[in-house]
């Protein structure tokens, strides 16, 4: 299983099922869109810090992003 694979895959997914862009995942994560931008391109190792910043702005727990086909079952709650 390629981890990073299946974390890019997630993010872009639950981002954009929220309706937001890189930059207002990136704004409400605390974190640099590019920094965003390579780790949903699976270029990118992410922190847990990061991590968990990402899953909270996304509105599900971290472990979802870990979860091979999460975003395909799982939706998040809006805020």
């Amino acid at each position: 299983m390629d981890l990073e694979k299946v974390l890019a895959e997630n993010v872009r997914s639950f981002r954009k099922l929220r309706g937001l862009t890189q930059s207002e995942l990136a704004s409400e994560s605390g974190i640099h869109r590019n920094y965003l931008a390579d780790i949903e391109r699976g270029e990118r190792n992410i922190t847990l810090a990061s991590l968990v910043r990402v899953s909270a702005a996304l509105n599900i727990e971290p472990h979802v992003l870990l979860t091979p086909g999460s975003a395909r079952w799982f939706r998040p709650q809006q805020k």
